[in-house]
């Protein structure tokens, strides 16, 4: 059972090696977006300035649409660190529900665990397609669309 326990760790380990050096590709090539976190300093001042807590506004001037274009890229950053935590949890499950060897407790455990990460990855789910649908109805209602 340790030899069965190893050596899953050890795939797992080298896929998510081969999957930390992988680069995405994109089919068509397009303007590219600013990155969001280049210059952090200035990133923070401007959301400043946009949701008014700098005054100084001549220099950092921003627009209603941009605040809530940024404040989604945030929101959605957060839903995926969160949907990759769920991810893990459900791996996590798995694993325990392997190495049960029969025990009832743990496999009740593991199959908590499992349902409780499927019913959080689907929330986060939602949640992303709830703020992006937002976002995108306030952006055309700012356009006047």
């Amino acid at each position: 059972m340790k030899r069965l326990f190893t050596s899953l760790l050890a795939i797992i380990f080298a896929a998510s090696l081969g999957l930390a050096f992988a680069q995405a590709v994109r089919a068509q090539v397009t303007p590219a977006a600013p990155p969001i976190l280049d210059d952090t300093e200035a990133n923070v001042k401007q959301l400043g300035a946009g949701t008014g807590f700098i005054q100084d506004e001549s220099e950092y001037a921003t627009t209603d649409r941009e605040f809530v274009e940024r404040f989604s890229r945030i929101i959605n950053i957060v839903l995926g660190a969160v949907g990759v935590l769920a991810a893990a949890y459900l791996i996590y499950s798995g694993v325990i529900w392997l190495t049960a060897e029969g025990n009832d407790e743990k496999v009740k455990q593991a199959k908590t665990g499992i349902r409780n990460a499927i019913i959080g990855i689907a929330v986060i789910f939602l949640g992303y397609i709830v703020v992006n649908f937002v976002v995108v109805e306030i952006i055309n209602a700012a356009r006047g669309v």
